[in-house]
Order: structure tokens, then C-alpha cells, then sequence
């Protein structure tokens, strides 16, 4: 096996791993708090913020809701916008696995953003117009978002500390929250009006106020994408498990039936259930 070979099975040897990650692969599908417990506190700590986020792109393509919160959106135009792409030009011009491992750009993001190049040779093969719905949305925005966690994994690690962490935090803010509405099964209309941040303030670093904003709700919508996925059981046990992590005073002011709970008290809830997702799941 020569060396392209041999990176090329490595390669495909991580996706499957981090597959193996995602939350629809962890969290039992039968009731048991014990079993959810075990694969959640001893496995999902070997995922880091940007495995979480390639999973969750891949599960939007599956969400219908995911899909339409992007397309209903300026979702992708702002990252297209983002100035970071421009810092990463040498990187986005790379539209194939193949391409980007003979120039030396052999990453996981890379390889699953060449699905587009599938998508077109079997849209040119004469399928139906469902398979040119999917093309497009893989074209469209699978690309774009591949693209962009691509050049964020690239740059963040050059950065100033300070800067990535910002990145990291608001993208494993919008995760976390994301992740508990889709599988609280909230409508995607209501994510996208009222958990879509608008450009956040960082006085020192004014450079990556639109690269938060845009890493926030990339998170948001992959953690979405991700929780909306699971099964009834499924979401059940990451509920239990949610509150099981709970303080007894926490776990207090939640009681009560949840359709009676003010908006403001809902809110509340998916911030401290998200935050408890990303304290107990998200790599630090």
C-alpha cells in the first residue's frame, strides 16, 4: 500500500471513529439511566467542540427542520461573508478528497465536503429531481459549512489564546442549547427568531465578533440537527441524565409541568440544560 493509500484508510479510519461519537451512537435506545450515564460520561469526552460540530452537519442533512432553519436564513451568507474565509483562501480552493490530499490538505472536513462532487456525478447520471434537491443542498450549503469549520480548525489553533478561546466558547454555547431544544423538540422557527445571536461585543478583539456570531450559530444549528435526530427513547434518556446532573435546587425550580412554565422559565431551562451538556460532554 503506498503512502496515499495508507493516509487515505487513516483518514476514513477517523471519520468512522467520530461518527462512532455522535450522540444518535451514544445515548442507549432503550430507558436506562445507568447504561446513558456510562456511554456519556466515559465516551463523549473524546469529542471535541469541532467533531461535535462535523457530526451535527452531517445530521442536518437528515433534519428537515435543520435543513430549513439554514435555507430560511441569512445562515450561510454570513458565513461566506465571514472575513476568516479570506484568511484561508489557500485552503477553500480545494474541492475534492483527492485533491486535498495530493497537496498535502488531507482533514476529515475536507474529505466530507467532496460529498458534493458525489452529489453532481449523480445528479449528471440522470437521477430523479429528488437527487437535484439533494445536490443542491449539499452544493449550497453542506459545502459552504464544511468549508468554513475547515478553516476555523486550521486558524483558531494560530491565534491569540484569547481569540480561540471565544471561538470555542461561543461555539460550544450554541452546541450545548442546541442540542437540548432539538431534542425538547422545538420548532426550528422558534430557534432561529429567539436563539440566533446577533453580533457579539468583544471591545478587545472587535476582529472576531462576526467570526462568534457565526461559530455560535453553527453550533446552534448542528447541536440542533443533533438532538433532533434521536428517538423518543433517545431523548428521554439525555433529559434524565440532564437532570440527573442537576443541583436538588436547580432541579427544584424546574418542577412542574413544562407547556405551564413562562417563556422566560423555558429559556432558563435550555441555558442550564446546555450548559450542563457542555460542562459534561464538550472536551475542554
Amino acid at each position: 500500500m503506498n503512502l496515499y493509500e495508507e493516509m487515505k484508510k487513516e483518514m476514513k479510519a477517523q471519520v468512522a471513529r467520530r461518527r462512532a461519537l455522535s450522540l444518535k451512537n451514544l445515548i442507549p435506545d432503550v430507558r436506562s439511566a445507568a447504561a446513558t450515564a456510562m456511554n456519556l460520561d466515559l465516551l463523549c469526552k473524546g469529542n471535541d467542540v469541532y467533531a461535535m460540530v462535523l457530526n451535527g452537519i452531517e445530521a442536518s442533512q437528515r433534519v428537515q427542520e435543520a435543513a430549513s432553519m439554514i435555507r430560511g436564513s441569512d445562515f450561510v451568507r454570513n458565513l461566506v461573508n465571514d472575513k476568516m474565509l479570506d484568511m484561508g483562501k489557500d485552503l477553500v480552493r480545494f474541492n475534492t478528497f483527492d485533491e486535498a490530499a495530493e497537496q498535502g490538505g488531507l482533514t476529515s472536513s475536507l474529505e466530507e465536503s467532496a460529498k458534493q462532487s458525489e452529489f453532481a456525478a449523480t445528479y449528471k447520471a440522470g437521477e430523479s429531481l429528488l437527487e437535484l434537491d439533494r445536490f443542491l443542498f449539499a452544493a449550497q450549503m453542506f459545502s459552504v459549512i464544511t468549508t468554513y469549520i475547515q478553516v476555523w480548525m486550521t486558524i483558531a489553533g494560530g491565534w491569540a489564546e484569547a481569540k480561540a478561546s471565544i471561538l470555542e466558547d461561543n461555539s460550544a454555547s450554541g452546541l450545548g442549547r442546541g442540542v437540548v431544544m432539538g431534542a425538547n423538540d422545538c420548532g426550528h422557527h422558534y430557534v432561529a427568531e429567539y436563539w440566533m445571536h446577533s453580533t457579539p461585543s468583544y471591545p478587545a478583539y472587535h476582529e472576531v465578533e462576526g467570526c462568534a456570531k457565526n461559530v455560535y450559530n453553527l453550533g446552534l444549528v448542528t447541536g440542533y440537527a443533533a438532538g433532533k435526530e434521536l428517538s423518543r427513547t433517545q431523548k428521554g434518556n439525555l433529559f434524565s441524565y440532564l437532570h440527573d446532573n442537576m443541583s436538588e435546587a436547580t432541579r427544584k425550580i424546574y418542577s412542574g409541568s413544562f407547556p405551564n412554565w413562562s417563556l422566560q422559565k423555558k429559556k432558563s431551562y435550555y441555558i442550564d440544560c446546555g450548559a450542563i451538556f457542555r460542562a459534561n460532554l464538550i472536551e475542554n
